[in-house]
């Protein structure tokens, strides 16, 4: 992250500080979550990039886990019915 210059790691936009939570929000990602924030471990991303990954690890967790996939079927079946 010391020599991305406050760009994105994946799409390469630079970066702000004063919103993270705005698409160009500077954000720090963990490239492997089983390694914690650690230097190697670590890169600048968009808020926007950031979250799309999560997603991306959130949609393969559900894919990978037994029984996952059934048990969000039935949380969004059930806020469907109220």
């Amino acid at each position: 992250a010391e020599d991305q210059c406050m760009q994105c790691f994946y799409c390469k936009q630079t970066t702000q500080t004063y919103d993270r939570n705005l698409p160009d929000g500077l954000t720090l990602e963990r490239r492997n979550d089983d390694i914690g924030h650690v230097t190697s471990n670590c890169v600048l991303a968009c808020h926007k990039c950031n979250c799309r990954l999560r997603v991306g690890k959130i949609e393969r967790a559900i894919s990978e886990t037994p029984g996952l996939k059934e048990y969000f079927r039935q949380v969004i079946e059930n806020s469907d019915n109220n």
